[in-house]
């Protein structure tokens, strides 16, 4: 997986001059060079193309693509519930921690054009972490193991961007925890829905919904309080009983 993170990398470079060129945010303190959230998807596009051609391109799709909701109901109801639970709980504790804090606004209208855009960001940035390296990592190691991995580049590569947006060493320290903390669920949902991509990309894109919609369009947002809440929901996920946790799950019907 080495030649995926080198190229992810190399083609974030554009966005990130760019964000240094241009500071002006696109959204809710998102900088320029958030735009290399396209940047996985051509990274795994070019790699599978290289590697097996043609066919390799569809078969990265197809699994991108594959939706299978069935007997894995629970897993997207997991997957589209758990931020908005988080950030409520991320609120709601704020409010006890004596923060300013002012009350929540949004239209249904908002919240779904938010969905929209950040499904398509999350559809371009799973493809390439769940949809092309996980796999790969999986056959080498435990799904723990290869959640933290994903995590940590995960969290190195939007380093760039968040201090492009003018935060924070702490602040920038704490998304990072918070990043790692949910490409670990990430992992946990894709090994429980069967391996499916869309059940990360659904995950994916309501952590950037929730975010645009905590009061003031995501100013307000504390990755601190927010990594504590979500660290307790991955350490459930550690240690359920059975076969369904992250640290026991299974690696079968992952090819070679």
């Amino acid at each position: 997986m080495t030649s995926f993170f080198l190229l992810l990398f190399a083609l974030s470079i554009p966005f990130w001059l760019l964000g240094f060129w241009d500071r002006t945010p696109v959204f809710a303190q998102i900088p320029v060079s958030a735009l290399q959230a396209a940047c996985p998807l051509l990274a795994a596009v070019l790699l599978a193309g290289l590697r097996e051609g043609r066919g390799g391109v569809r078969m990265l799709f197809n699994g991108v693509f594959a939706f299978r909701f069935g007997r894995f109901w629970i897993w997207y109801l997991l997957a589209f519930l758990t931020m908005p639970v988080v950030m409520l709980l991320s609120y709601a504790a704020m409010r006890m921690l004596g923060r300013p804090l002012p009350e929540p606004a949004f239209s249904f209208w908002s919240a779904l054009a938010a969905f929209l855009v950040f499904a398509i960001a999350a559809l371009a940035e799973e493809a390439g972490w769940m949809g092309y390296a996980a796999d790969p990592l999986l056959r080498r190691t435990s799904p723990l193991a290869a959640s933290l991995i994903l995590g940590a580049v995960w969290a190195v590569w939007h380093v760039i961007p968040y201090a492009q947006a003018g935060r924070s060493a702490a602040w920038i320290f704490w998304q990072c925890v918070f990043t790692v903390l949910a490409r670990m669920l990430i992992v946990w949902l894709y090994m429980g829905s069967g391996r499916q991509v869309p059940a990360a990309v659904l995950f994916h894109a309501m952590i950037n919904v929730t975010y645009v919609l905590f009061p003031v369009d995501g100013s307000h947002y504390d990755p601190a309080v927010t990594s504590v809440i979500l660290a307790a929901l991955v350490a459930a996920a550690l240690f359920l009983p059975g076969g369904n946790s992250l640290a026991r799950f299974r690696n079968e019907g992952v090819k070679a």
